[in-house]
Parts: C-alpha cells; structure tokens; sequence
C-alpha cells in the first residue's frame, strides 16, 4: 500500500477534534473527518483503522497537551 503524503496523522487528528466539537459524538465518523480534511475516507483509515481507535488518539493527545501545560 502506497504511503499517503496529503496530510499527516497531526494535520488529520486536528481536524478530527474540530469535526467531533462542531458535530458531537453522533455525526462523528471516519468520512465526516475525511471531509473536513478534504481527503480521501482511504487516507483517513490509513492514519486511523478504526474510529475507535481516532477517538483514543484524540483522548491520548489532548491528555499530553494538558500534562504538558503544568508547571512540574
């Protein structure tokens, strides 16, 4: 399988967590992020094989820019 070179996972995961605040968890899917991208659904599951699987690396990434925003 080719590597897709549009967008990267980063570029793809925010547009990810702007689709699920405009939208909500209901209309939240693998294409409605493809759309907002402006790529292919194809490029999304090359990124994310699942939604559940997006949906745990949106938790994971805005957990790390929480974390990382603290004084230690």
């Amino acid at each position: 399988m080719a590597k897709p070179n549009v967008i990267s996972k980063r570029e793809l995961l925010q547009h990810a967590k702007e689709c699920l605040a405009e939208n909500g968890m209901d209309k939240f899917t693998l294409r409605a992020v493809a759309d907002a991208s402006g790529v292919t659904q194809g490029t999304v599951y090359y990124h994310f094989k699942t939604k559940e699987q997006l949906l745990l690396d949106i938790v994971e990434d805005t957990c790390e820019s929480s974390w990382s925003g603290l004084p230690q």
